[in-house]
């Protein structure tokens, strides 16, 4: 079995597991953490080299939604949503270009919680994308998993659990 789909499904089932707990673990004396609010996580953020291109793929290839760019002095930050909600995907676009501006992506993935793989996988392919390889079907740990890379190579593993 791919060495990946077995850290996947670990990460998913410990994260499934160990949630309750850690949100109801006492804070450490002396820490800030406000009451009655658990840590959650509210976006993660990519680079892009071409903004506009990275924006069809997300929304027109994922399905998710653009919300406004917004420009700050040297970079334009395009927040894009999820169709259920949730956390933001940041498109990171440098205003400078050039080798020194654009770094090659510095996520190892990012992984997406999918409700249907065969359905994302024929939307990707109507808008001109390809998944990198046939969906992998891991029943005895109730998910299936694909992965994609958008057009400037950050790589998405795409998931999709099953009772």
């Amino acid at each position: 079995m791919d060495h990946r789909i077995l850290i996947c499904v670990s990460m998913i089932a410990a994260s499934l597991t160990l949630s309750p707990a850690i949100a109801q673990q006492a804070p450490s004396p002396g820490s800030k953490v406000p009451s009655g609010k658990a840590l959650t996580m509210l976006a993660t953020a990519i680079p892009v080299s071409n903004l506009d291109r990275a924006i069809e793929f997300y929304t027109k290839g994922l399905g998710m939604q653009m919300t406004t760019r917004m420009d700050a002095r040297d970079v334009i930050e395009a927040p894009l949503t999820f169709p259920g909600g949730g956390p933001y995907l940041v498109l990171l676009w440098q205003k400078v270009q050039g080798a020194a501006s654009y770094a090659p992506p510095a996520t190892q993935r990012v992984i997406l919680d999918v409700p249907d793989l065969k359905v994302l996988d024929s939307q990707l392919k109507a808008n001109g994308y390809e998944l990198k390889g046939p969906i992998s079907d891991n029943p005895q740990h109730h998910v299936a998993v694909a992965h994609v890379d958008d057009p400037d190579g950050n790589h998405l593993e795409l998931v999709q659990r099953s009772p």
